[in-house]
C-alpha cells in the first residue's frame, strides 16, 4: 500500500468517511429516540389513574352476618354484604330464582366462577357497584328484617 492509500483510507483499509456516516447515524438515531420520547411517554396513564382504577383490598374479618359495608372504587359506591345462612337458603328458593332471567347462571357472557346458584366464588360475600341503572342514584341497604315500609312482601336487599 503507498503512504496515499493509508492516509486515505487508514491502517485497516477502513475510511473516515465510512466512520463519519456510522457516526452520524447513530446520533441521529439517539437524537431521534431522545425527542420522540416525550410523546411515547405521555401517553401512559398518568399515576392518579393508576391509583384510582387499581385494586381495592378490604378486611372482611368484622363484617358479622347480615351487615353491609360501603368501599369506594373508581369514585363509585361498593356494597359488601355478608349473607346469613337463612338468606343463602332464600336465594335458592323457587319463588327468588323464577325471578331472574338465567336462574342456573348458564348464560354464554358468565365468567366461570359465576356459573353457579350464587354467581360468586364465596356464596357468603356479595359484592355489588351500587350505583342505580335507572337514574344514577344510590340505593340503600334495606334487609327484610328492617324494611316495614315497604311493606310485608319485601324479601330484602
Amino acid at each position: 500500500m503507498s503512504e496515499a492509500e493509508i492516509a486515505l483510507n487508514g491502517q485497516d483499509g477502513v475510511r473516515r468517511r465510512d466512520f463519519l456516516l456510522v457516526a452520524a447515524t447513530a446520533f441521529t438515531a439517539v437524537g431521534a429516540a431522545a425527542a420522540l420520547w416525550p410523546f411515547i411517554d405521555q401517553m401512559n396513564p398518568s399515576t392518579d389513574v393508576l391509583a384510582q382504577g387499581g385494586p381495592v383490598d378490604v378486611d372482611l374479618s368484622p363484617l358479622q352476618p347480615g351487615q353491609q359495608i360501603l368501599v369506594m372504587w373508581q369514585s363509585k359506591p361498593i356494597f359488601i354484604v355478608r349473607r346469613t345462612p337463612a338468606d343463602l337458603k332464600e336465594l335458592q328458593t323457587t319463588a327468588d330464582t323464577d325471578q331472574l332471567r338465567d336462574p342456573t347462571g348458564e348464560v354464554p357472557q358468565q365468567p366461570p366462577y359465576a356459573e353457579n346458584w350464587h354467581r360468586s366464588l364465596v356464596p357468603e360475600y356479595l359484592v355489588l357497584v351500587g350505583i342505580c341503572t335507572h337514574l344514577g342514584c344510590i340505593p340503600e341497604y334495606r334487609p327484610k328484617s328492617t324494611a316495614g315500609d315497604l311493606g310485608g312482601d319485601w324479601p330484602g336487599g
